[in-house]
């Protein structure tokens, strides 16, 4: 629903978003492809060893949050 309102050019406030969300069912638009995302879930968590590898010198470093979270 994010996407619609952010294409739409609208606030992303729960206002707005709950009068959208009632037209899209008053007028029975189908949603059944929209993808939900629930605060990084749908990434997948990478494991220490996957992390903590030794890289070649010209490569991009680790990003930091990510080394902290394989402790």
């Amino acid at each position: 629903m994010t996407g619609v309102l952010r294409h739409l050019g609208l606030d992303q406030a729960g206002g707005t978003h709950a009068h959208v969300s009632r037209m899209i069912r008053h007028f029975g638009i189908d949603t059944s492809h929209f993808v939900r995302h629930r605060n990084g879930a749908h990434l997948a968590r990478l494991r220490p060893e996957q992390l903590l590898v030794r890289t070649a010198l010209d490569s991009s470093r680790t990003k930091p949050h990510l080394l902290r979270r394989a402790r």
